[in-house]
């Protein structure tokens, strides 16, 4: 079998030479929205970026924020004129430069959705809702260069579904009815329907050459050239569920959600089904059937149905991300588990026809509405998941890329009850590795242990006077105490001896804020054995001490006046933000709408009080899913709706050796766009850049030294550009009392 090759950025999980501060992203290209014909190759967009396709070649070529796009989840690709990309989304516009391969043009005018674009009359149009109006916006070229023109809204249409050209005039689907005109005659407020015959909603439209297509729920219309109408194909079962038309040299093709039509005149003809697949467009030509589906490009061509898919992550929008021993990613959510390399588990029903490519199999279990929270310990991954039919929490043994069952666990019981679905909101493992769930799903228990194969369920009211809140959060502090939340505030559990049977257990109750009703929203326990609480007024911490029945010595941040001061207290925070520590200590939290809020050791903001969002920084997106943690290489790994932002920070564990310098790029030519990065740097060092002969041409100040990486940008003490030649890197670590040389080649253009 041929395969097909491909050019795909998948970032090195191992590589060091990246700089702080820089993202590298993880996208999967699996939900085909829009594809866009030309003559030797096609283009086709996902939510996180388009792929170039040389169907002659079979050559794919991702374009994502890697490459500079500046805006996400898209949704919408044409190719104008020129040649050049536009690239829609319900966020704003861009023009992707096919020869430069750059962007041309960024155009976030205020839109809030985006159904389309045309070239007329040399000019681009896209119908576009703009400031709460529909209408259509026009740009025009004028000296290679791409400038917005207007808008032209019209106040009495309440959207418009698509945007096509035929026959020198530009038709709109709006509220199932069709309009049409030219805009250079008249204003599109003057526009009318010119099918006043036609009484049924319009679905879709499709031309090609000497006709438009229309397509309602009980015909499909035909519109000549000469402005006349006919019925091309009527009283069909299977017109319900046709959802899109395309029209090419006198032949019409359709799809529904799962299956392919040819219709002729009066005739409708089955040409494939899979109930596993969504079909989400269609686009053809002379010869073939190109189609977006769920499970990436496909085509269809001579009776033959065939899926184009390349390797990747099936789990691109993942609930929960982990990091096995081996430095291996994990994705999961409802739709399964992807293991980087990439090894995909669905839960779901496969399609018939996938490509080998595609690493992918079944597993016969429920990951219910979401997974709700993921613990790796000892090659072990548990997952918790909300509303599953296969159990509250499954444990699997994870060793290279297989992944095998090794639990069930239950918050009830009696597993033969006749609850049909289980949820656990969130797990944790305790220091005698024992395990907790809290759970939602069952009033009466909403706290469950299970260790060596048996399991210990607490009522409600196992607090004494508090009622154990349903579905709490948990954490356990350096003492191995649990903390849970009650009805009125926080609760703390201790326990001696076996779990089972413990010798003696205690209940301790905590207000959040003394004397003030705060709703709690998320915690974590911090090295320093700092119980940090997220409410929905910011967060606040509980500075805890080993006494079991008085466990709180300080709440704070405290006011000069004595007051509660939360950080983050103008952020949007809900249920869903969760509380996570970076390798060095410092707080991370993330939002839903917001990106992420990040507080370091020292209690400042980092890098402000702004956080790391999609607006200033190459975050693909600001709705954060779960962050976790390589502690050695300094990542981040974030993962969002729309994939995973790898983020290099200046927080890793504290280098004490030499062996881990690495010094990039090699050789460094300046001028630079970017300096020479010297990586793995011990802490409290200090660097000399030295001629061979031992002249010292620059001592790094610690302006230019970020954690465990400095940075050089080429010249000497008195800001002048060294020139070509071999320089030596002197690393001296005071604190780990180490030192190193490297060498260093520059070249000065």
């Amino acid at each position: 079998m041929i395969r097909n090759f491909y050019f795909i950025l998948l970032f090195n999980l191992a590589s060091s030479q990246v700089r702080i501060g820089e993202f590298q992203s993880l996208s999967s290209y699996l939900n085909i929205y829009d594809i866009e014909l030309s003559k030797d190759f096609l283009l086709y967009i996902s939510n996180s970026g388009f792929i170039e396709y040389d169907y002659k070649e079979k050559f794919n070529n991702a374009i994502s924020v890697d490459q500079g796009l500046t805006i996400n989840d898209l949704n919408e690709i044409h190719i104008d004129i020129k040649g050049n990309y536009w690239i829609g989304s319900n966020n704003g516009i861009m023009v992707w430069g096919k020869e430069e391969k750059k962007l041309k043009a960024e155009f976030e005018i205020g839109i809030e959705k985006l159904t389309g674009f045309i070239d007329f009359n040399n000019l681009i149009y896209a119908s576009v809702k703009l400031n709460g109006q529909w209408g259509l916006v026009e740009f025009i070229y004028n000296d290679d260069k791409i400038y917005y023109r207007d808008f032209y809204k019209r106040n009495d249409i309440n959207d418009i579904s698509k945007i096509i050209e035929f026959n020198d005039n530009i038709y709109i689907i709006s509220s199932n009815k069709i309009l049409s005109g030219n805009p250079f005659k008249e204003h599109i407020t003057y526009w009318a329907n010119p099918l006043f015959d036609i009484n049924d909603d319009v679905v879709d439209f499709s031309s090609d050459e000497n006709s438009l297509f229309i397509l309602t729920k009980n015909a499909i219309y035909q519109l000549h050239s000469d402005n006349s109408t006919s019925v091309f194909f009527e009283n069909n079962l299977s017109l319900g569920s046709i959802k899109l038309l395309s029209a090419s040299s006198n032949n019409l093709f359709a799809i529904s959600d799962t299956s392919i039509f040819q219709i002729n005149k009066n005739k409708l003809t089955h040409l494939f089904t899979d109930p596993s697949l969504v079909f989400n467009d269609i686009k053809s030509d002379s010869e073939v059937l190109w189609l977006g589906t769920d499970y990436g490009l496909a085509k269809y061509s001579n009776s033959l149905y065939e899926n184009l898919l390349f390797n990747q992550a099936l789990i691109n929008s993942s609930d929960i991300i982990e990091i096995s021993n081996q430095g291996q990613l994990i994705l999961a959510s409802a739709k399964g588990i992807s293991l980087s390399g990439w090894n995909n588990y669905s839960t779901q029903i496969i399609p018939a026809f996938i490509s080998d490519n595609f690493n992918i199999s079944k597993i016969d279990y429920d990951f219910g509405k979401k997974i709700s929270k993921s613990i790796f310990n000892n090659s072990t991954l548990y997952l918790s998941m909300i509303e599953s039919s296969s159990a509250g929490i499954l444990s699997f043994d994870i060793t290279g890329n297989e992944l095998n069952l090794v639990k069930r666990y239950y918050p009830i019981e009696s597993q033969n009850s006749n609850s049909s679905e289980y949820t656990v909101e969130d797990i944790v493992i305790d220091s005698q590795d024992n395990l907790w769930a809290s759970s939602s799903g069952n009033y009466n228990y909403p706290l469950s242990v299970f260790t060596n194969n048996q399991s210990r369920y607490f009522p409600a009211n196992s607090a004494q006077n508090n009622i154990i809140r349903r579905g709490s959060p948990l954490v356990v502090d350096n003492y191995n105490r649990l903390w849970l939340f009650s009805l009125n505030g926080l609760l703390m559990y201790k326990y001696s001896g076996n779990i089972l049977d413990p010798q003696s257990e205690k209940w301790v109750s905590e207000p959040i804020v003394e004397g003030v009703n705060r709703r709690p929203l998320s915690f974590g326990i911090s090295k320093n054995n700092t119980l940090w609480i997220l409410t929905e007024l910011g967060l606040i911490f509980k500075e805890l001490k080993a006494t079991d029945s008085d466990p709180v010595a300080e709440t704070g941040p405290i006011t000069s006046s004595g007051n509660i001061s939360p950080y983050f207290s103008n952020i949007p925070f809900d249920e869903n933000s969760i509380i996570r520590f970076d390798p060095r200590g410092n707080i991370w939290i993330t939002s839903k709408q917001d990106g992420i809020f990040v507080l370091d050791t020292n209690r400042d903001y980092w890098p402000n009080i702004e956080g790391i969002n999609s607006s200033n920084s190459s975050l693909i997106s600001n709705e954060i899913s779960d962050i976790k943690f390589d502690a050695d290489l300094g990542l981040a790994y974030i993962a969002t709706n729309l994939g995973v932002s790898k983020f290099k920070i200046p927080f890793a564990l504290e280098i004490d050796q030499i062996d881990q310098i690495d010094i990039f790029p090699s050789p460094f030519r300046i001028p630079s766009k970017y300096p020479l990065t010297i990586n793995g740097v011990p802490e409290q060092s200090s660097i000399q850049i030295m001629t061979l002969n031992g002249t010292i041409v620059k001592t790094l100040n610690s302006n230019e030294i970020n954690g465990y990486q400095a940075v050089w940008n080429g010249v000497d003490m008195n800001g002048r550009s060294v020139g070509s030649g071999i320089y030596l890197v002197l690393i001296i670590s005071k604190k780990h009392k180490i030192n190193t040389m490297k060498k260093l080649a520059v070249i000065k253009n």
